[in-house]
């Protein structure tokens, strides 16, 4: 008797398919945070990166103005008033123009350079009016650090993330571990997180130079 030798097709059945695709489902719940996490973390880097190299520029600028914390403002309604009410800090010049010097970071079609910006901030998108070309995203302490030198170098602020007391937490830069926060860098020059809950006890719920976040080593 003759056999015939026939050649199976190999093929996937439906159970080994299915598991598969559960593999696949798998390490993509996996992988998916993860990635997130390390994109997320050298976005955070980068922001930490920009606040010291803008402290070292105060620094430069520093040590050129007499040894005093150099006259600068972030926005046009910066700063406390005199007795006749008048912005003391009217007169002053951006940060941008008077820190960008220092870097090597003048840009000619007006726009804020990157080092005065948070990748963070860029990825959350909020809030919106933040995105435009023209609004820096770290902030000076205009309200106590201009002209002075402080008493607790520890305690003192400098610079901090762009926020203010009546902002919701979901605009605040950082989120991580389900608790909003910002970062701040005191004149000792460390970088520090700084929960909400803690900003808005500190500010008392005002920009003033009364308020302990802005005052605190100071005086």
């Amino acid at each position: 008797m003759k056999y015939t030798k026939k050649t199976v097709c190999g093929g996937f059945t439906l159970i080994e398919l299915l598991t598969v695709i559960a593999i696949v489902a798998i390490l993509a719940g996996i992988l998916i945070p993860a990635v997130s996490a390390v994109r997320y973390n050298a976005k955070e880097a980068v922001a930490v990166s920009n606040l010291r190299q803008l402290f070292n520029a105060v620094i430069l600028s520093k040590n050129e103005s007499g040894g005093n914390y150099p006259l600068m403002k972030n926005y046009s309604w910066d700063g406390p008033t005199d007795v006749d009410g008048n912005l003391v800090a009217a007169s002053y010049p951006y940060i941008q123009e008077k820190l960008a010097p220092y870097l090597g970071q003048l840009n000619p079609n007006g726009d804020i350079p990157e080092i005065f910006r948070n990748p963070v901030v860029e990825a959350n998108g909020s809030p919106e009016w933040l995105l435009s070309p023209e609004h820096t995203h770290f902030r000076y302490n205009v309200q106590t650090a201009p002209g002075r030198n402080p008493t607790d170098d520890a305690r003192a602020v400098v610079l901090f993330d762009v926020v203010w007391p009546d902002w919701p937490q979901k605009d605040f830069p950082y989120f991580k571990n389900g608790q909003p926060s910002m970062k701040v860098v005191t004149a000792a020059g460390g970088v520090t997180p700084m929960s909400y809950d803690e900003y808005i006890s500190l500010s008392d719920g005002a920009e003033s130079p009364e308020s302990e976040f802005f005052s605190k080593g100071w005086r």
